[in-house]
């Protein structure tokens, strides 16, 4: 018996310093178009380019929890999109900062890779991803539409 206990307790223990692959950050409703000619969506032209989308000023379109990290991905033409909220400071007001190539918490001071499309933490108290939208290349215009 006692050595099922110490497995366990050794199994939590483990666990619970894991890197988790969900995130605590809640669903939200997103739509969010991009016409990749504005200046503030220029970075998005070229590989490794990054736009911030704090929040929405049309009524329309609707900019995930915290406002939006839009990723041109470096090694192919893949985009990603991700939340500006935390995981680990869920607080409408702590926003994700870019920082070089990554996104860093302003409060808690995690950083989180956005290249990879992963946006798995990479240093910080944070076990979770953050959550990732669907980004469609729109044929009919140079635009994006971030959804989920």
């Amino acid at each position: 018996m006692s050595q099922y206990l110490r497995s366990l307790y050794l199994g939590l223990l483990l666990s619970s310093c894991a890197t988790s692959t969900e995130t605590p950050i809640p669903s939200t409703s997103v739509y969010y178009e991009v016409a990749l000619q504005l200046p503030q969506f220029r970075p998005l032209l070229s590989p490794g380019g990054i736009a911030l989308i704090s929040h929405s000023t049309i009524a329309s379109m609707r900019a995930g929890l915290a406002g939006l990290a839009i990723v041109h991905a470096v090694d192919q033409e893949a985009y990603y999109a991700f939340d500006l909220a935390c995981p680990v400071e869920l607080a409408p007001w702590s926003t994700l900062q870019l920082s070089g190539l990554e996104l860093r918490c302003p409060k808690c001071g995690s950083r989180f890779d956005v290249l990879s499309g992963t946006g798995r933490p990479l240093s910080g108290p944070a076990r979770s991803p953050l959550r990732r939208y669907r980004v469609q290349r729109l044929s009919r215009q140079d635009k994006l539409l971030v959804s989920n």
